[in-house]
């Protein structure tokens, strides 16, 4: 193609590529040979800036929040009514009437939060060990005496005097 600089040129082969278009294809558009799309395309994502753990767990946290809020809702769905025979005729409780449901879907929904809950926790550090820290300062004079006088007492043989 003409009317490109190298560099545009390379980012256009970028912007294809992570768009499916394959590294074959792209080379006989730009006439370059396959391998030598794949060193430019190694060459581009080298020279991108690279993003903190803090940034992607950020954008991992934010994912996990949003589909986890989406299988909650379905939890929160009606069941979808029972069917039966050749014609799908919808079962009704013979008590009541009412409309057998299925809820296997929100049980799944319910299932699928909870494990991603524990991602979260995960990814969050929310369910690592946490360290205690205790400190024992020593005895006051009070406690000092007052165990004496019982060691005093014991060795009496517990009487008083």
């Amino acid at each position: 193609m003409t009317g490109y600089n190298q560099d545009e040129r390379n980012w256009a082969m970028w912007r294809e590529w992570i768009t499916g278009t394959t590294q074959a294809a792209i080379g006989r558009r730009y006439g370059l040979t396959q391998s030598r799309v794949s060193e430019i395309l190694r060459e581009l994502q080298q020279s991108m800036p690279k993003p903190t753990r803090d940034e992607l767990i950020a954008r991992e946290a934010a994912f996990l929040d949003d589909l986890r809020r989406q299988v909650m809702d379905l939890t929160a769905r009606e069941g979808a009514p029972v069917t039966a025979g050749k014609d799908g005729m919808v079962v009704r409780d013979p008590e009541s009437g009412e409309v057998v449901r299925d809820y296997s879907l929100r049980l799944a929904a319910a299932r699928e939060g909870r494990e991603l809950n524990k991602r979260l926790a995960t990814l969050l550090g929310l369910d690592a060990a946490q360290r205690v820290d205790v400190t024992v300062i020593a005895a006051s004079a009070e406690a000092e005496q007052a165990a004496a006088e019982a060691a005093a007492y014991l060795a009496e043989g517990g009487q008083t005097g």
